[in-house]
């Protein structure tokens, strides 16, 4: 996966776990980020990446997340997995 198409399936991300309140208030929780301060970082070009991984990262934390988001979006699930390797930090084990 391309790394814009992965940040564009992460921007869907954001959007899925926003339109459920428990998701929101964990990735939050998670990140110590607020809507402010995660719209800031979602606008800095030298942030956005790490941004869209971590949500990422705070989505593949449950399978049952994964799946629901891969429904929602008509995905294959691996593909959030995918996604994430696209993104800053993600370089898979196998292509070190």
């Amino acid at each position: 996966m391309t790394p814009e198409a992965a940040e564009t399936l992460a921007l869907e991300a954001i959007s899925f776990i926003a339109g459920d309140e428990d998701l929101v208030a964990g990735l939050f929780d998670q990140t110590g980020m607020g809507v402010d301060e995660l719209r800031d970082a979602l606008g800095n070009a030298d942030t956005v990446g790490q941004t869209l991984a971590g949500v990422l990262d705070y989505l593949l934390m449950n399978d049952e997340w994964v799946l629901n988001f891969a429904e929602q979006v008509n995905i294959a699930p691996e593909k959030v997995l995918s996604a994430r390797v696209a993104l800053p930090g993600g370089q898979h084990w196998g292509s070190i």
